[in-house]
């Protein structure tokens, strides 16, 4: 009985090793290209990067020089955008789940876990009636 546990045991490891040599070979056969291009761009374009790069409006089609300045500010502005629409949406959604919040409400413990821990503010509040305000050591 024991030698087929250890047979068992075995074919387990000898699975989960090749399991983990394809993983890694294929996570090398997609990063090398993308490394080589990333390098390529490094040893090509780094004597184009320079203050007027990031300063100057892009050129027409076919002429020299131009820049970036209205990929960056459109950048700035898209990131400005959603922060004004997102994290008020994602605070006051953690405030209303971690005050108000049950299990009900998306039905995982671990959201109540961790917005508790993002925001600092206790599961259970002092403001409860069934909750003894002595116990919070306790929480």
């Amino acid at each position: 009985m024991y030698t087929r546990r250890a047979d068992n045991h075995t074919w387990r490891k000898i699975k989960s090793g090749l399991a983990s040599a394809i993983a890694f070979i294929s996570a090398v056969l997609v990063i090398t290209p993308l490394g080589l291009v990333f390098f390529h761009l490094l040893v090509n374009g780094a004597s184009s990067v320079n203050w007027d790069f990031f300063t100057k409006l892009p050129a027409p089609v076919g002429a020299v020089g131009g820049g970036m300045a209205n990929a960056i500010v459109g950048s700035l502005e898209l990131l400005a955008l959603a922060g004004a629409i997102g994290i008020p949406i994602g605070v006051l959604g953690g405030v209303y789940l971690a005050e108000y919040g049950s299990a009900r409400i998306g039905r995982l413990r671990f959201g109540g876990f961790a917005f508790q821990r993002v925001l600092g503010v206790r599961w259970r509040s002092c403001a409860r009636p069934d909750h003894d305000s002595t116990d919070l050591a306790h929480n």
